[in-house]
């Protein structure tokens, strides 16, 4: 028996690629400090050692509040960033400040195709592509949970639409 879903299905960007965007986030500014202090303690004066070492300190500080603020950054785009599917449309929401809608009305999918990659397979996430010829362009889901649950369910909505027919008269 294949699992139903709500008449609008919500969801968003896996947690695991915020988790991965914050340990690099992480690496690179940590990478960059140390550089820092070492190209500073290396090759500054003795004589400017106290006045060095009280800039570096208050570069440390520096360098903590840049993180505070992308990681912020980075969990108010992860939090806005979300997908709602029904039977009659899928609305991509996403911004930080601003929270843009795009509506793509759900026709009938030509094509529904699952995207994972090695992580995505370990951690059960990836990426759909929906076709529809009705919008002559694609429809990305990008880093979704369970992708082959909301392929599955938006394959049944393309084989339950039916073609509708307009009689004009002349």
């Amino acid at each position: 028996m294949e699992k139903q879903l709500p008449d609008i299905y919500t969801t968003r960007t896996t947690i695991i690629i915020l988790i991965l965007k914050v340990i690099l986030l992480e690496i690179i500014i940590e990478g960059i400090e140390i550089a820092i202090r070492f190209s500073v303690n290396y090759f500054s004066p003795l004589e400017n050692l106290t006045i060095i070492h009280t800039m570096v300190n208050y570069g440390s500080l520096f360098f903590l509040l840049i993180q505070l603020f992308v990681l912020i950054f980075l969990l108010l785009q992860w939090h806005n960033t979300y997908y709602e599917i029904s039977h009659s449309e899928i609305n991509i929401y996403n911004g930080i400040l601003t929270v843009k809608k795009k509506i793509f009305p759900y026709v009938k999918a030509d094509t529904v195709s699952i995207y994972q990659g090695i992580v995505g397979r370990i951690f059960n996430f990836g990426s759909i592509y929906i076709y529809s010829p009705s919008l002559k362009r694609d429809i990305y889901l990008t880093n979704i949970p369970k992708p082959h649950i909301i392929a599955s369910f938006l394959q049944q909505q393309s084989d339950k639409q039916k073609p509708t027919i307009i009689m004009r008269r002349l």
